[in-house]
């Protein structure tokens, strides 16, 4: 077993989700059948790899681009066991070096941070700002993907220990309640729909002030806290 199976393992004792390990069979099979009361839950643990180390030790990624290759990676898995008659939900762990949260989780499920300009055919004159969208490079559509209904960040570093933050997949085939997690103490978020301009913050919900969002702030960019 992998540091993250472990821990997700650990986590679901604790918090007594029943966790049942999915028997290795021929191919590649997710990793855990888990149970929110009675609904099971294909679930993939994936450990997100460290970025490439660059010239001089400098250490750079994409934000959400691990993320976009494990899920691309996850849902033909958790499609083939689910079958459409339950959800799946890909959990991410990592150990240092923050790609995983909630902005590059939002980058992977649902396109990159991306700048629209008006560029006049003139070359005297400057181009035009239109706003901020997200973009391409996302992996939950509405024809991809849909078997999983969420994607969940392993922590190790919280203040609680091992914590499990979900963040839910709108286009999910079949979505997962959030009362089937707010019963073991686990924060979910969903984004909102813009129309228009502008990038969404995902939302915290089963909360009263539904309005709290989650930053993208350089402190917060990679954790939902």
């Amino acid at each position: 077993m992998t540091l993250s199976e472990e821990l997700f393992a650990e986590f679901c004792s604790r918090t007594q989700i029943r966790c049942d390990r999915i028997p290795t069979e021929a191919g590649r099979t997710p990793d855990y059948d888990i149970f929110l009361g009675d609904l099971r839950v294909v679930t993939e643990v994936k450990q997100v790899e460290p970025p490439p180390r660059g010239p001089a030790g400098v250490y750079s990624f994409t934000i959400g681009k691990a993320i976009r290759h494990d899920l691309k990676k996850a849902g033909p898995q958790i499609k083939a066991r689910a079958q459409d008659r339950v959800p799946g939900m890909v959990v991410l762990f990592e150990k240092q070096w923050q790609q995983v949260g909630a902005a590059p989780i939002r980058h992977a499920m649902y396109g990159a941070h991306t700048v629209d300009l008006s560029v006049p055919a003139d070359p005297g004159c400057s181009p035009r700002f239109l706003g901020h969208r997200l973009g391409g490079s996302r992996q939950t559509t509405d024809q991809h993907n849909k078997s999983i209904s969420a994607v969940a960040h392993l922590d190790q570093e919280g203040r609680d220990g091992i914590t499990l933050t979900v963040y839910h997949n709108r286009y999910a085939r079949l979505p997962i309640g959030h009362q089937r997690f707010a019963r073991y103490g686990i924060r979910r978020f969903e984004l909102p729909e813009v129309e228009g301009y502008g990038i969404p913050d995902w939302v915290e919900v089963g909360v009263e002030d539904a309005s709290a969002g989650v930053s993208d702030s350089p402190e917060l960019l990679g954790r939902a806290t």
